[in-house]
């Protein structure tokens, strides 16, 4: 299975509006991290995107979202290998594109 990068609206404790970075891969949904929403970062992820279009990526004028992509192999790499290492790390399902379950994946636990 090829990774794909997605995202999910949230909001904060402070109501502030975030954007939680998700992986999907073969060993399910992995949780990345949390960026502050921003309407370009938000309009490039909207639909997903997958690890290879990321490595095409050309460099804008956003440094935003330049700097997300930069950090986002790094942050897969991680993620991946702490569900490897450690089964209880936070894996997610992402039951549609609006809304999040924090409900632990069976396939992995």
């Amino acid at each position: 299975m090829k990774d794909r990068i997605e995202i999910v609206n949230s909001y904060d404790k402070e109501g502030k509006e975030i954007l939680k970075f998700y992986v999907h891969c073969d060993l399910g949904m992995l949780w990345l991290f949390n960026k502050p929403k921003t309407k370009g970062v938000f309009d490039y992820f909207e639909k997903g995107r997958s690890v290879n279009e990321l490595h095409e990526y050309k460099y804008r004028k956003n440094e935003s979202l330049n700097k997300i992509i930069n950090r986002l192999p790094v942050h897969i790499k991680y993620a991946k290998q702490m569900a490897i290492e450690d089964r209880s790390f936070q894996i997610a399902e992402v039951k549609s594109s609006n809304s999040f379950s924090r409900e632990v994946d069976d396939r992995v636990a």
